[in-house]
């Protein structure tokens, strides 16, 4: 618990929370979500706590940075041969580097879509839980794919010269991504009956509900107006 005397416009908040994140030595890159309770000075688009926060860096700004940086490199490219630089940044001349640099850019605008749909309004745990696990689908397909040199979900990767060598690389990659998200979002697993229920009580087996619930999903599947709803 913190005390915070004074001002509380959302600048205000956000280094008195900064503040304690650095005091207590904690990772802002294991920030997951943040409660509030829809104050201006929490939530205001311009000047609230979660308006813009500089830190920490999120999958959509990052994914963003990274395509723009790719639609200029050959913008970047001049602009360092003209300021006399560009033996500086052998990376630009490094096909591998390059083929890298590709897949980074596929991958994090598959993971920005994901975030976008986390993020949108009247969310549902069961509609997470399904955009979440229609990603480790899609992790999967592309791997398998990638095994084969194929790169239809990845339109920048595909056009570079060194992708077909460097795909057992990237088959790793994702492997390694796939599982992280089944660690990170394991709890979801846990609750997947309860979730079907909540998304698909129509379609739920009674006698395999919770004992309480069992007389009211009876009821809700014999409504022949809401079967005609839904």
């Amino acid at each position: 618990m913190e005390s915070l005397k004074g001002k509380t416009r959302g600048e205000d908040l956000y280094e008195q929370v900064s503040a304690v994140i650095e005091r207590m030595k904690l990772p802002w890159s294991k920030l997951a979500n943040v409660t509030t309770d829809g104050s201006p000075n929490l939530t205001g688009k311009n000047v609230g706590l979660l308006s813009d926060p500089p830190s920490p860096p999120v999958v959509r700004t990052l994914g963003k940075v990274l395509q723009r940086v790719w639609e200029l490199k050959e913008e970047i490219r001049s602009f360092l041969e003209l300021m006399g630089k560009f033996d500086e940044f052998p990376e630009l001349s490094d096909t591998n580097w390059l083929c890298d640099f590709a897949f980074a850019v596929d991958i994090f605008s598959h993971m920005n879509e994901l975030n976008v749909k986390l993020q949108g309004k009247d969310q549902f745990v069961h509609d997470m839980h399904t955009n979440v696990r229609a990603f480790k689908s899609k992790l999967v397909l592309f791997s398998r794919q990638m095994s084969n040199k194929s790169f239809t979900h990845f339109p920048t990767l595909a056009v570079q010269k060194e992708a077909a060598r460097n795909a057992k690389k990237y088959c790793k990659s994702l492997d390694d991504l796939h599982r992280e998200f089944c660690r990170r979002f394991c709890d979801f697993e846990k609750i997947d009956k309860s979730l079907q229920l909540v998304s698909c009580p129509l379609s739920q087996d009674p006698e395999a509900a919770p004992q309480e619930l069992q007389l009211e999903l009876i009821d809700l599947q014999s409504d022949s107006v809401l079967k005609e709803k839904f």
